[in-house]
């Protein structure tokens, strides 16, 4: 066949715009089906979210309820009034010496946590002193000293220290009575820690 014919070039076009409508066909079939399969994991990871949403609230219910039931147990009120008492009367205490409680806590807040934390994250506040995330009350203090700074399991299960024997205060008398059966309810629910406020 001669490749200047009419008949030659005419073929040729057609096959070329074939070719041509075909790829696009195909280009334009796999952006639609890549779209849709992205529409189709993004419906499926929305069900999965609210899912796991419902159930962190469903946890986070049935937690308040037993945090309440357990507030309300007489037992439990009368060891709170105890351990709080004895918590304010710890600033009184002669065997602390408040000013190297201040660094020793300082040291751990900067080796144990404040070194750990991701500033940089979006939206995350400015790291400050480390003075500034101490507690405010020197109870305070000494109470995280006792049970944080001289607690001898590492971070993650301070919980285990059920007295420090090291500081024989009435706060740890009264923290004894309490914190076995708050141990119970922090490893039957998973829990890092439970903390108590006014």
């Amino acid at each position: 066949m001669n490749i200047r014919s009419i008949k030659f070039k005419l073929i040729a076009l057609m096959a070329i715009s074939l070719l041509v409508m075909a790829v696009s066909i195909v280009a334009i079939s796999l952006s639609k089906a890549s779209t849709a399969l992205i529409q189709s994991n993004m419906a499926v990871l929305d069900a999965v979210k609210e899912s796991k949403k419902d159930h962190v609230v469903d946890f986070l219910t049935s937690l308040k309820l037993v945090l309440l039931s357990k507030s309300t147990d007489a037992a439990t009120v009368e060891t709170m009034w105890s351990l709080e008492d004895s918590f304010l009367e710890l600033e009184d205490e002669t065997v602390f010496d408040i000013d190297a409680i201040k660094k020793e806590l300082i040291q751990h807040y900067n080796n144990e946590y404040l070194n750990k934390v991701n500033y940089k994250m979006k939206a995350s506040p400015q790291r400050r002193q480390t003075q500034d995330y101490l507690p405010r009350s020197v109870s305070g203090q000494i109470a995280q000293y006792l049970y944080i700074v001289d607690n001898e399991h590492p971070v993650g299960e301070k919980y285990k220290l059920n007295i420090n024997k090291n500081k024989m205060v009435e706060y740890s008398k009264n923290h004894i009575e309490i914190h076995s059966a708050y141990v119970k309810l922090l490893q039957n629910f998973g829990l890092y820690d439970v903390f108590f406020s006014e």
